[in-house]
């Protein structure tokens, strides 16, 4: 069996397209407003600096060490999915430095009340205010009883 080399895997990355609104599959298709997610992809691509993201892809190669890295796994066998529960390797690692900044009670408290706010960004309310203000089109009423 051939050997797949790096210099066609870059070709092929380079020929593939990640724009599917540039050919609409239909009229009606074609008719439709285009979504806010392209419009901010569309906004993205023309900054620098950039990593795109937004379509589960980056806009860069795969770093030749990872490219590496994975060859050599898949000729040594290590091609299945991993345990739902993770590598035991790995979790022991993870364990390790959990159990590391767990022993530094204010470095562990600035985490958690840390990591706590950051969450705050990515919560349901502000899902659903978005939602409200971008796609429903409702704003909130004042009842007073």
């Amino acid at each position: 069996m051939a050997e797949i080399t790096k210099a066609e895997i870059r070709m092929a990355e380079s020929s593939m397209t990640t724009d599917v609104a540039a050919k609409p599959s239909s009229r009606r298709a074609a008719g439709m407003p285009r979504s806010a997610i392209r419009e901010i992809m569309a906004l993205a691509a023309g900054r620098p600096n950039v990593i795109h993201l937004e379509v589960g892809e980056p806009d860069f190669s795969t770093p030749l060490p990872i490219v590496d890295a994975a060859f050599a796994a898949a000729r040594s066998g290590f091609t299945k999915y991993s345990p739902n529960a993770g590598l035991p390797s790995l979790r022991q690692r993870v364990a390790q430095r959990v159990s590391a900044a767990w022993q530094d009670r204010d470095s562990w408290t600035k985490m958690s009340i840390l990591n706590t706010a950051r969450s705050g960004k990515f919560s349901s309310d502000r899902a659903i205010t978005e939602y409200c203000d971008e796609i429903w089109n409702v704003w909130p009423l004042s009842v007073t009883m």
